[in-house]
This record gives C-alpha cells, sequence and structure tokens, in this order.
C-alpha cells in the first residue's frame, strides 16, 4: 500500500522509495530469521539425538548384549532394570514388583505398577505396557519391543506439539504495535473527519466551493490518502529488524560462551533466568561411579582394589553380596580411545562401581554372575527404590540353605542387623561402640563426597525359610517379602565417589556472579549432599546458617 500510494503522490521518479525500504527491510527479518534459526535447529536436532540415544540390555542370539536403543527393533526382548529409562514402547512379559513414571508423558507423579501379561492373567485387563522415555523406578522386567522411533507413544506426541507460547518481549511488542495500531487509526479517521468537515464548511456555509466542482472528487480522494498514510507511517516497520538483528546477535554471543540457543526469541528468555535446578549425576558429575575406600573386617580399605582380598577371610560372601545382589553383568563395551571391545561392568553405575572393584581385587565376577541364569538360584528379590533405600535378593546356596543379602544406605540397612563381621571374620554382636564407630565412619566418608553402601546377609535352613513363607502368606506381596531383612549381619561399607566434571565450580561461580542462583537435587544422604555441594561451590559456609535455604 505504501508502494502504491507513494507513487501515486510523488510519481515513479520519488514515489516507490519507501515502500521498496519496507520491502528490504521485510527481506531482511525473514533472511535472518530463518538463516538463524536453520543453523541453531540443526544444531539442537544433533544434540536432541544424542540426548534420545539410550542404552538398552537386549537378548540376542542367546545372548545377553548391550546396543544403543536406535538399534533397537520390533520383536526384541530386552531387559528393564530400576533406574533404566526405557528406550522404546513395549509390552513386559516378566516383571519383579516393576514400576515406572510415567510424569514426562502424562505429568501424573505417581508411580505406575506394572503387571506382566501372562496367559493365566491377560483377560483381567492387566497393565504390562511400558512407554518408551519414562522411568523404571522400581523393579526388573523383560520386556518384548512393540514399537520404536517415531511410532512410539512418545514420538507420535511430538509431532503433535503446539506451538510455543510468545516470550514476554514478543507480548510487549505486540502491545505496542497494537497500541500504535489504534491511535494511527484513531487519528487518520479524525484526520478524514476532519478534511471532510472543511470541505463541507467550504461548499454549503462559506460557499467558497461549487457542490458540482470537479476537484471536489480529487479533495475526497486526496483526504483518503492522508488517512491512509498516516496509518502507514504510524507503524514503525523498522522496529522488527531492529529487535531481530539484536536477537541474532545475542544468540551469536551466546554461543561463544558455550549456550546453545535453538530459537532467536529464546535469547531474550534465557537472559532473564535467575534460577537453575539440576541434578547431581551424570549432570554435575561423570557418573562414573568408583570404589574409594571399603570398610571390612575392621580395616579401612582404600583404592579401587584390594591385592590382598582373596586372602581375607569371608571374602566369599562379600563378594556374594554384590554379585548376587546386583543386575549389572560384565559385557562387551567400546573402549572410546582404543575402539576396540573390552569387558567391563555394564548397568547401573553404583553396582559396576563395586563390581570393578571386586574385578580389579581378583574375584571371578563374571563366573559368579553367571550363576544368576539359573532359574532356581534366586528365590525372590525386592529392588532398590528413593523409599525402602535397600535392595534385597533371596538365593539358593548348592548346598540347599538360603541366603538373604541386603545392600542399602548405612542408616537403614543397620537398623535391621544385629550381628557383624569382625576383625577376623567371626560374627560378633552389634554394641553401642559398634555403631558410634560405623557413624563416625559414615560421617568421615561423606564429608570427602563418597556415596556409602552398606552390604549385609543372613542364611537360613531349607525347613526355617518354609516356615517363614508358612507364615507371611507365601511371600507373594511386598510387605511378606521384606519379612526376611530382619536379623541380619553387616559385612562391610563401600565408599563410592562420583567425581565432578571438569569446570563445575568455575561455572557455578559465573552464574552467581551474574546473579543467578544454582540448586542441586539429589536423593543423596544429607552429609555427602552438602560435601557435594561445597565442592561445585553451589553452597558456601554462610548458606548453612541461613535459615531460608
Amino acid at each position: 500500500m505504501s508502494l502504491v500510494l507513494g507513487i501515486i503522490n510523488d510519481g515513479w521518479k520519488n514515489g516507490w522509495i519507501e515502500g521498496a525500504s519496507i520491502f528490504l527491510a521485510i527481506a531482511i527479518i525473514l533472511t535472518v530469521n530463518t538463516v538463524q534459526n536453520y543453523n541453531k535447529e540443526k544444531q539442537f536436532q544433533e544434540l536432541a539425538n544424542k540426548q534420545d540415544v539410550h542404552s538398552a540390555r537386549v537378548t540376542r542370539d542367546g545372548k545377553l548384549q548391550t546396543v544403543d536403543s536406535e538399534e533397537l527393533v520390533v520383536g526384541d526382548i530386552i531387559d528393564i532394570p530400576a533406574g533404566d529409562t526405557i528406550p522404546a514402547d513395549c509390552l513386559a512379559f516378566k516383571t519383579i514388583t516393576f514400576t515406572t513414571n510415567e510424569a514426562d508423558l502424562t505429568g501424573e507423579p505417581e508411580a505406575k505398577h506394572k503387571d506382566a501379561v501372562t496367559t493365566e492373567n491377560y483377560s483381567s485387563n492387566p497393565n504390562p505396557f511400558l512407554l518408551q522415555n519414562t522411568l523404571a523406578e522400581s523393579g526388573q522386567a523383560r520386556a518384548i519391543v512393540l514399537a520404536v522411533g517415531a511410532h512410539t507413544c512418545s514420538g507420535r506426541a511430538e509431532r503433535c506439539l503446539d506451538e510455543p507460547e510468545p516470550t514476554p518481549l514478543q507480548k510487549k511488542l505486540e502491545t505496542i504495535a497494537d497500541l500504535i495500531g489504534r491511535m494511527g487509526f484513531t487519528v487518520a479517521i479524525l484526520t478524514f473527519v476532519a478534511l471532510i468537515l472543511k470541505l463541507g464548511v467550504q461548499i454549503f456555509l462559506t460557499k467558497t466551493v461549487e457542490l458540482g466542482d470537479s476537484n471536489n472528487l480529487s479533495d475526497l480522494l486526496n483526504a483518503f490518502i492522508i488517512a491512509v498514510t498516516i496509518v502507514v507511517v504510524a507503524v514503525p516497520e523498522g522496529l522488527p529488524l531492529a529487535v531481530t538483528i539484536s536477537l541474532a546477535y545475542s544468540v551469536l554471543k551466546m554461543n561463544d560462551l558455550g549456550n546453545l540457543v535453538r530459537r532467536l526469541n529464546a535469547s531474550e528468555t534465557m537472559g532473564g533466568a535467575n534460577e537453575i535446578c539440576t541434578d547431581k549425576t551424570g549432570t554435575l558429575t561423570q557418573n562414573k561411579m568408583t570404589v574409594q575406600a571399603f570398610y571390612f573386617l575392621g580395616k579401612k580399605m582404600t583404592g579401587d582394589r584390594c591385592e590382598e582380598f582373596t586372602q581375607l577371610p569371608k571374602h566369599d560372601i562379600a563378594a556374594e553380596a554384590v554379585l548376587y545382589n546386583s543386575s549389572a553383568f560384565i559385557g562387551e563395551k567400546e573402549d572410546p580411545k582404543t575402539k576396540e571391545k573390552v569387558k567391563t561392568a555394564i548397568g547401573n553405575v553404583t553396582e559396576c562401581g563395586m563390581i570393578n572393584f571386586l574385578n580389579n581385587s581378583g574375584i571371578p565376577c563374571e563366573n559368579m554372575i553367571a550363576h544368576r541364569k539359573n532359574e532356581k538360584f534366586e528365590l525372590f528379590s525386592l529392588p532398590f527404590n528413593s523409599e525402602r533405600k535397600r535392595e534385597t535378593s533371596v538365593v539358593t546356596l548348592p548346598n540347599g540353605n538360603i541366603r538373604v543379602f541386603v545392600k542399602g544406605a548405612p542408616e537403614i540397612v543397620v537398623g535391621y542387623c544385629n550381628t557383624y563381621v569382625g576383625e577376623n571374620g567371626e560374627i560378633e554382636k552389634i554394641s553401642d561402640e559398634f555403631k558410634n564407630n560405623l557413624f563416625e565412619l559414615l560421617e568421615s566418608y561423606s564429608s570427602k563426597c563418597y556415596r556409602n553402601i552398606m552390604i549385609s546377609y543372613k542364611d537360613l535352613s531349607q525347613h526355617d525359610y518354609e516356615h517363614l513363607l508358612r507364615e507371611n502368606n507365601g511371600c507373594k506381596e511386598q510387605k511378606d517379602q521384606e519379612k526376611v531383612e530382619h536379623d541380619l549381619t553387616v559385612i562391610g561399607v563401600f565408599g563410592i565417589m562420583d567425581p565432578l566434571r571438569p569446570g563445575i565450580a568455575d561455572a557455578v561461580d559465573a552464574c552467581h556472579q551474574a546473579g543467578v542462583n544454582v540448586r542441586m537435587c539429589t536423593g543423596d544422604n544429607i552429609s555427602t549432599a552438602i560435601a557435594i555441594s561445597k565442592e561445585a561451590h553451589i553452597l558456601v559456609d554462610g548458606d548453612l546458617a541461613d535459615p531460608e535455604n
């Protein structure tokens, strides 16, 4: 319209300039937005593809192996332990007190209990369906893959996502544009009315213009053109261009600082952030658990191995307490440096750390883990979760007796123990002195940012076990199964450390200098959480005295 009006008023020579400048501004805005968004979207998709890939334990050719979730195909049989992200839409056909958290898909924070579908229960509408990208919160499951990739529920949901809501800056610009538009439109109408009234006065009152004058039509047209011109001029066509260029500059500067912004308008909201909530494991830390200390037989061992471990009394029970009460296993994994396949512990990182300690100490871990494949070996298990803070396995020994293994948070497990393994391997009663020494040890481990894991056991004869089953409804429910977790014997305590990622403390300092508060979210022991927060510079001594923190 500006181009047409300009040509009408000023002719071709000068009338095209304003309209052409508007076209040029629009072209620059569209080009900058398109190029910037395309480049960032491409980079973001590369990161997103890496984030969407999870490891999956799949049975192929009769062997359990670990593959990337993008390599799964429909029909694969996968094992899902607690703590894993479900890599595809699946149907569970074997579960052990298995629950999932589907909050990322449904928004419901409550755990969903999943029942394996069998020939006996399929008609009663069980809930065996496992959804991709949901979290296995507790228990274990074996399932068959039904859908992968874009064909999963989460994949279909991503395709149906609505456009993001406008940012605060966009809302303000829309308000300003609407206000300017209304004012311009109002002024244009008033101007048009004033010019018409002027013409009316000249015709009917002063009679300086004849009613049938041919110039009257031209005057009406000029009045309309002036009104439209006011509307066009009132709109600041340079504002979107200025905003786009400033946002593009902001995105480039943030990119130089290692902050990838997916869309131009997001740079404004990113710059306004004043709170960061971060997970600990795998985000602040490297998610590489390594045993730093092991308290066993009254001795404080340090390091990721113990050369004389196989010579110590009760070392076999200590190894069993880790290997038989675990979902981790020994498998082949590609070394990122040499690109060669090497055998290592795979699975829950905490269990992997303890298994690597035993492996380094001369324990034949792979052979012992192979016993778990025997269907008659494990009678039942109670998986770890955030409420219980312990994990239990009940297994059958070669002599027919039953052995119970319990591992977990020391402050929880010790409450179920009444004896401990003494310095020479003898079983001794737990005394107040033992507990005091134990809690001092745990406090010293926590102050070093260690995650503490206690291992314990109990032996039962076949007669005692059958009596336990009779007295507790066959131990079919979790509350009945937990009855085996009493009168245990403390074996020892592992101190495991997950080191911070390089540069974390400097990054947190930079956030604090910018006025951004960093909060760490973790389920660790409070002493361990405080020690890690201090090491990461999230928590300073003054914060501990602040009641608001």
